[in-house]
This record gives structure tokens, C-alpha cells and sequence, in this order.
């Protein structure tokens, strides 16, 4: 059992060939790359018990053997995928129980019912290419190419994706090399593993609206650690209500994002003291970008949802109104194809990734001009004095 940490990223077929002679993958590489099939098949009950549990079952064919895995949901973010995988090479093509040594997974697969249950549900075939790469600082990663297709019953799709995994070292190096690789080659952040891609054959998850968490801190956190902290935050509660931007109809996924993108921004601005201003320029220019792509779809939203219905109740059947509201629908729909233009974009998969890489590795850091180690309670009682004080005055 291990912590898996991988970040996953879609590629276009035509875009393999600069992937493979790609200088950030030649020359870190250690060994030649290998390249074999993969078949892997996924379990569960009709009923979905498995995934009802967080937990996922697959048997993999791999190089003349056969693989169990068992996956926990874990979590996902920026592409970053971290979760707890357990591995054993067994006999045949179905599950073997006995490998199963976890207590809480034991609990789970004593049942019985749900053991005679199981069946084969989706399975994924691959071409999978592998390459080892190690850095001078330690760091090694282990590059996987999958090029084939995911099969669920009568529907398939194909599977074209690059997943990065940490094999030893910071994982900022997952997110500086996706970088180094998107600048020459599109590729997409991917939330969704296999499985999940998978699953959403036999249930639909529906699109919901998220609201932001407040982290936990405590006042005598380091600023630095508070700053991420709440960075992070801020990006899980952007890309949460991504979807309903892109497919949904809830005019309140845009707000969210809008909301995430101000809170975002205004870390920066009460982190000031700490963060190196040279390193976070291109990356405000950047949330600023995408912060005027929502605000205009949301001020239509506002416009069109609560400003002109309560004005035509006043004024029934005002011409003048009513074309002005056909006006502004008309707008808002152009609003929005400028959202989910800017949302399917290389420009807002390369903001994702610089964000992650330069949190991760801790950045703001470098070009601090105050080295001291502050309280986050310091930073926020001098906030809180400033704001006030402004305030009296106004």
C-alpha cells in the first residue's frame, strides 16, 4: 500500500510525436522508454456498492501477469491526483480476496453477498509508454502515455492522456514539468480518473454549485503556510463549479468562480508583505484575464435574472423593456461563449499549472523582500487595523 500522487493530463493524438522528442523528456530520461498493452478491468456490483464505498476494483493484464488494485477516491485538483493504492500480482482475471490484508478493506470484502456480487463493469485497453525520468535535485518521475479506449457495455470512448507520477522527490516537479510540456504541446488538466470516467456510464453525477470552505487555521500559523492554504482553497473552490460553467445552466457556477477568483486576489493583496512581487505579476495579469471573462457574463447574469424582471412587473408589457431584455439575453448567451472559450483554453490550463507550481514549490518565497518568519495573526491584525482605519476616515 501507497500514497499514488499523479497529475493527469490529456493529450491530442497528433500532438504524440513532440511529446516523445520532447527535450524536458530526453533529457531527464534514464532508460529507453518501453512500451506494452495494458487490459484493465473494473469491478463492482450492479448496484454500485463499491463505489457507494469509495473504493475501486480493477485486474490488470501487464506484461504476461496479472495485477489487483484497489483505490481509494482520494482527491483531485489542478489534475493532481492523491490516493491510497493497494497492489498484489495474482493468479487469474478475477479478484482475489485473499490478497486483501487492509483492515478496513478486510470489513468490506468479508461480505459475502457483495463478493458473489461482483462483476466485470468497464475496462479500459491500452497502449501504455512508459519513461523514467530523474532530476539533479533528487526528484523522479515516471511518465505514462496511455493511448487506447474505455469500454462500458455498448458505449466506448478513446483514451488519449499523459499521467505524471511521483516517484520520489516534491511534487512541484510534476506541476513544473506538465509546464515545461505545455508550452510546446496543448494539454488539458483531467479531474476525472478512468474509473470515474468509467462509472459515469451507470450514473450520472449531477452538476452542482459549490461555495468556498473556510481553512482551518490557527493563529499562530506561520503566514507562509496560511497563504497556501488559502490559495489552494481558493483554486478547489474555482475549479469546483468549472462544470457547471461549461454544461450546466445555474447562473450561480459563474458567481462561485468569480468569488473564488476575488477571494484568490485578495490573498495576494493581504499576503503582500510576504509574497515577492516580481514572481506574482504575470500571475495577477493572468486571474485578472480571467476574472473580466466571468464578470461580464456575470453582470448580464444579474441584468437578466433580477435587475429587468423586477422593473417589466412594474411596467407590463413596456416595448421598450422588452426588446432591451431580448437585448441583453442575446448578450448573455455571447457572454457566455467567451466563458467556456476562455475555460477550454491552453491560456487557463497554463494559469492552472503555473498557480499549482508556483504554491507548490513555494515561489512567493524567493523574491520576499522580508525574510522575517511572520504570524498569519500579525498579518491579519495589521489588515484588520489598516481596513479599519480607512474606514473611519471614509
Amino acid at each position: 500500500m501507497w500514497n499514488e500522487v499523479e497529475l493527469k493530463l490529456s493529450i491530442e493524438r497528433k500532438s504524440i510525436t513532440r511529446l516523445r522528442s520532447h527535450p524536458a523528456i530526453v533529457n531527464a530520461c534514464i532508460d529507453k522508454p518501453v512500451t506494452h498493452r495494458l487490459i484493465t478491468i473494473y469491478y463492482d456490483t450492479p448496484d454500485l456498492k463499491l463505489l457507494d464505498a469509495g473504493v475501486s476494483l480493477r485486474v490488470r493484464h501487464s506484461c504476461g501477469r496479472w495485477i489487483q488494485s484497489i483505490k481509494t477516491v482520494g482527491s483531485s485538483l489542478t489534475g493532481l491526483h492523491k490516493r491510497m493504492e493497494w497492489e498484489d500480482v495474482i493468479a487469474a482475471n478475477h479478484p482475489d480476496f485473499t490478497k486483501i490484508l487492509d483492515p478496513v478493506l478486510v470489513k468490506l470484502f468479508a461480505n459475502q453477498n457483495l463478493r458473489d456480487a461482483l462483476r466485470p463493469i468497464f475496462q479500459t485497453e491500452v497502449r501504455r509508454s512508459e519513461w523514467q525520468l530523474a532530476f539533479e535535485n533528487g526528484d523522479k518521475i515516471e511518465l505514462a502515455l496511455d493511448l487506447g479506449k474505455l469500454t462500458a457495455g455498448k458505449n466506448s470512448e478513446p483514451i488519449s492522456e499523459i499521467e505524471l507520477e511521483l516517484k520520489a522527490g516534491h511534487v512541484g516537479r510534476l506541476f513544473d514539468l506538465a509546464l515545461e510540456l505545455q508550452k510546446t504541446i496543448p494539454l488539458t488538466l483531467e479531474n476525472d480518473s478512468k474509473a470515474q470516467r468509467g462509472y459515469a456510464y451507470y450514473r450520472t453525477t449531477p452538476q452542482c454549485v459549490f461555495k468556498g470552505n473556510l481553512p482551518k487555521l490557527v493563529k499562530t500559523t506561520d503566514a507562509n503556510s496560511a497563504f497556501k492554504k488559502i490559495a489552494w482553497e481558493c483554486i478547489n473552490h474555482l475549479q469546483s463549479n468549472q462544470d457547471m460553467v461549461l454544461h450546466g445552466t445555474d447562473v450561480e457556477g459563474v458567481h462561485q468562480m468569480r468569488v473564488a477568483l476575488r477571494r484568490l486576489r485578495s490573498a495576494f493583496s493581504v499576503f503582500k508583505k510576504i509574497l515577492g512581487s516580481k514572481n506574482n505579476v504575470a500571475l495577477l495579469v493572468e486571474l485578472g484575464w480571467l476574472s473580466n471573462a466571468l464578470g461580464k457574463a456575470r453582470d448580464l447574469d444579474v441584468l437578466v435574472t433580477q435587475t429587468l424582471p423586477a422593473i417589466i412587473t412594474q411596467y407590463e408589457n413596456h416595448a421598450g423593456l422588452l426588446k432591451l431584455r431580448d437585448i441583453a439575453l442575446t448578450a448573455q448567451e455571447e457572454a457566455y461563449v467567451e466563458v467556456r472559450t476562455a475555460l477550454s483554453s491552453q491560456r487557463y490550463n497554463y494559469l492552472l499549472l503555473s498557480l499549482a507550481a508556483w504554491l507548490e514549490n513555494e515561489r512567493w518565497r524567493d523574491g520576499a523582500k522580508d525574510k522575517k518568519t511572520h504570524r498569519v495573526l500579525d498579518i491579519a491584525t495589521a489588515t484588520l487595523t489598516k481596513r479599519h482605519k480607512q474606514l473611519r476616515q471614509r
